[in-house]
């Protein structure tokens, strides 16, 4: 849902993030991400990206906050 790098916001949904098997290029799911296992991760912002407005329901995003236990609304 985020990326931080340096204490500083990168990417935050519904940014897109995405990860991949640094060897064989295959995306990879947060599920399948291993301790030591080599990553890529790439992300663009929302302004890049065609969304719906169901994207940014502030009433949806507002009950994944505690979830992933980070500010998301701020950053739409």
């Amino acid at each position: 849902m985020t990326i931080e790098s340096g204490g500083k916001r990168l990417y935050t949904f519904p940014d897109l993030i995405m990860s991949f098997d640094k060897d064989t290029g295959m995306p990879v799911t947060t599920a399948e991400i291993k301790k030591d296992m080599d990553i890529v991760i790439i992300g663009t912002k929302k302004e890049n990206l065609k969304l719906g407005a169901g994207m940014f329901d502030e009433e949806l995003l507002k009950k994944i906050e505690p979830v992933v236990n980070k500010e998301i609304l701020k950053y739409l």
